[in-house]
């Protein structure tokens, strides 16, 4: 998937060091994938909340506390990071 938007990640990067290595892994799983629906993302993520058709929110590290909300736009193979949330 084309992944937009990683410049929003700039603010956890640094949290700490189990962050940022989440993070990392997961901008790769996300920029090499090839789902075509929101079923494949929920197999790849488990614990992914879907928001709606195509909005989705990634807890960091597992945390409820720290998310990323991510719109996919699936036939076209692209993602786009809309915020970094921390509740």
């Amino acid at each position: 998937m084309r992944l937009i938007g990683l410049e929003r990640l700039g603010g956890i990067i640094s949290v700490d060091s189990d962050t940022n290595i989440w993070v990392s892994a997961w901008v790769a799983e996300v920029s090499n994938a090839n789902w075509r629906s929101g079923i494949e993302l929920v197999d790849a993520f488990p614990r992914v909340k879907c928001l709606d058709e195509t909005s989705y929110e990634f807890p960091v590290c597992g945390s409820d506390n720290l998310n990323i909300k991510v719109t996919f736009c699936f036939n076209r193979g692209i993602a786009v990071i809309r915020e970094v949330m921390n509740k």
